[in-house]
């Protein structure tokens, strides 16, 4: 991450990068004067305006490599600070690597870093740290409440939210410094009046972002669904009915599936991770027991969680690993065999869950609605309202079921907006915790000076919360899942 601390100029494709499109945009940043970029462009670039748009050729020396639209950025006034043209090319992705490599060549021109606009926006003071955090939230998004919180990190609720804590931090620290120095000019009554009221309005909004941090909430930013069970339970036939797709091997041979398979589905409008295991039983084989080791770690780490039963296979041995394991929701596969229920009433200490359905696999076979694509929809549609209470009733005749409680949890989950960014959730934890002890020294310590000392901290902390730190202190990591030219 040297690249980042130089101080030369870089270009990067802006769009989508590796397949063809209509339109592809380049960005360059950190040239001091436009007239230096005068050799790739038969434009006359001094007599541009900025802010508007322009034709010109994209010129290799006398060859004319593509005809463009450029748009000239001049500093402070742009996305990084510095002076910046975006040049809209025809989308070929031959096309745009010709013309990036074009620029490279230049002594004082690379191909950008991940992230590295942005880092550039940071270090002009353009973005703080958490709108860079929320900018990541929001580009890597996979469900509505994702992009919801990205964007009110940026610049919407959660932000003013932050910089209201800071506000009303600096009155507080204020109404204590008048206590301080100017107790006999506003009165001692009038000033711990001052004080308190003041205290309270900041306790309100610490509060109010403090309960919005409690809980678990990493599984929302990649949520994922995983199907587990014994070996030839069903797993991958309900795998591939919920793709709607022959993803995975079904096969009647125990242990098909040996390792996990991943794929994406979309439920609602919210992208899942779905998740086929290899199937718990006792095993001798190395690789079998090594996908049954990850079978275990994936689970603990899933939003939700389905155990599917064969009634006709199964023995206490086979859930000893899962046992302790919370599932939310359980099938019972195989139901057009005969005698299925009297086989699965036989089966003890199974683990618990909250929900259970009862399915045939023989009818999910296939296609789940034949002839119809796309993400399962339930019988009803548009997503379920996490006002209503008590549970979904099961409808033992379609999977939809599946998709339907998945939706309902994680509305339910994201009902509260939690704060899901790790780094700013820790702080805004901590803040709370120094606030309880600040509470108790004001009871006991007469000394402003020393309650002045310890506010200190506490606004330190907050200023880490909203971004107002040097830019060496930012590690490199949080531009790592940041795509090419942003």
């Amino acid at each position: 991450m040297d690249a980042l601390y130089d101080e030369k100029t870089i270009i990067a494709c802006s769009t989508g990068s590796g397949i063809n499109s209509a339109i592809a945009v380049l960005r360059l940043t950190g040239f001091s004067d436009i007239r230096h970029l005068q050799k790739f462009f038969s434009k006359n670039l001094q007599k541009i305006s900025p802010r508007k748009a322009y034709m010109s050729d994209v010129l290799d020396e006398n060859e004319v490599l593509d005809k463009a639209v450029i748009t000239y950025y001049k500093a402070p006034l742009s996305y990084t600070g510095e002076n910046i043209i975006e040049i809209s090319v025809h989308g070929n992705r031959l096309n745009v690597r010709k013309i990036l490599d074009l620029f490279a060549k230049e002594k004082n021109i690379r191909i950008a870093l991940p992230g590295e606009f942005t880092y550039r926006a940071m270090k002009n003071k353009k973005m703080s740290l958490s709108q860079v955090e929320g900018l990541d939230l929001f580009l890597n998004a996979t469900t509505g409440f994702m992009l919801k919180q990205g964007i009110n990190v940026i610049q919407g609720e959660l932000n003013q939210k932050y910089h209201e804590l800071y506000e009303a931090l600096k009155i507080f620290k204020a109404s204590l410094e008048i206590l301080i120095d100017f107790s006999e000019d506003v009165g001692e009554e009038d000033g711990k009046k001052n004080f308190i009221t003041s205290f309270e309005s900041f306790e309100n909004i610490l509060e109010f972002l403090y309960k919005r941090t409690q809980g678990d909430h990493s599984q929302l930013l990649t949520p994922s669904v995983v199907i587990v069970g014994q070996a030839n339970a069903g797993k991958s036939t309900l795998f591939n009915a919920l793709l709607d797709e022959n993803r995975a091997i079904v096969s009647k041979i125990s242990g098909t599936t040996r390792d996990y398979i991943t794929e994406y589905i979309n439920i609602f409008g919210n992208e899942y991770k779905l998740i086929d295991t290899a199937g718990i039983r006792k095993t001798e084989d190395v690789i079998e027991r090594e996908g049954i080791r990850r079978t275990v770690d994936i689970i603990s780490k899933a939003f939700f969680k389905i155990l599917v039963i064969n009634p006709f296979e199964t023995s206490e041995e086979d859930f000893e690993k899962i046992k302790e394991i919370d599932f939310d929701l359980t099938l019972i596969a195989h139901i057009d065999k005969k005698g299925w229920r009297e086989k699965f009433n036989k089966i003890q200490n199974l683990p618990k869950t909250k929900t259970s359905i009862e399915l045939s696999l023989a009818n999910i076979g296939g296609s789940i609605e034949p002839g119809k694509s796309g993400p399962i929809e339930p019988n009803k549609s548009g997503p379920i309202e996490p006002n209503k209470s008590g549970p979904i009733e099961p409808d033992h005749n379609s999977i939809g079921y599946i998709p339907r409680s998945v939706n309902k949890k994680y509305v339910e989950s994201v009902s509260g907006d939690p704060i899901v960014i790790e780094r700013q959730k820790n702080i805004i934890q901590q803040i709370h915790h120094n606030i309880l002890n600040f509470k108790e020294k004001m009871v006991y310590i007469n000394d402003v000076a020393v309650l002045s000392s310890e506010l200190r901290i506490i606004e330190q902390e907050i200023s880490q919360l909203i971004g107002i730190i040097p830019v060496d202190e930012v590690m490199s990591s949080i531009f790592e899942n940041f795509c090419i030219g942003k």
